[in-house]
C-alpha cells in the first residue's frame, strides 16, 4: 500500500499494529460497511492525507469484488474475492472521519509538511 500511495504523494501520517491483538467485531463497525475478513488477522492500519487522497486511494484499490478490478490496482493484482478482501479504503471524507476515530485518538495522528511539495502542489 505504501509503495501505490507514495506515488500518488499521498503522506502517511501514522501507521499502526501495536494496538489490535483482538480481532475487530462487526459492531464496531456501520451496518453497511464492506469491510471483510478483518477477523482473519491482526490489521496494519494507517491514515494518508493528501490531495483528493480518499478518490485517488479508492482508485488505487480498485473495486470491491476483484474480479471487477482493474490490472494494477491492489485488487486486482492481489486479490481474488471479496470476501477474502485484503484492504479497505473508506469511501468520503466523512465516512474517514469515523473510521479514524474508531482506531486513534487526536494525539495519535502526526501531520508532516514534505519538502516537495511547493513543487508538487499548485
Amino acid at each position: 500500500m505504501s509503495m501505490y500511495c507514495e506515488h500518488r504523494n499521498a503522506i502517511l501520517c501514522i501507521p499502526s499494529a501495536q494496538r489490535f491483538n483482538q480481532p475487530v467485531t462487526r459492531c464496531q463497525l456501520d451496518a453497511n460497511s464492506n469491510v471483510f475478513g478483518v477477523n482473519s488477522r491482526t490489521p496494519l492500519l494507517a491514515v494518508w492525507e493528501g490531495l483528493n487522497v480518499v478518490r485517488t486511494g479508492r482508485q488505487m484499490l480498485g473495486a470491491t469484488n476483484p474480479a471487477d478490478s482493474l490490472p494494477g490496482t491492489i485488487r486486482g493484482d492481489l486479490c481474488i474475492q471479496v470476501g477474502r478482501n485484503i484492504i479497505h479504503g473508506s469511501d468520503a471524507v466523512d465516512s474517514a472521519k469515523k473510521e479514524i476515530a474508531l482506531w486513534f485518538t487526536e494525539k495519535e495522528l502526526v501531520g508532516w509538511t514534505p519538502a516537495a511539495e511547493n513543487w508538487v502542489y499548485e
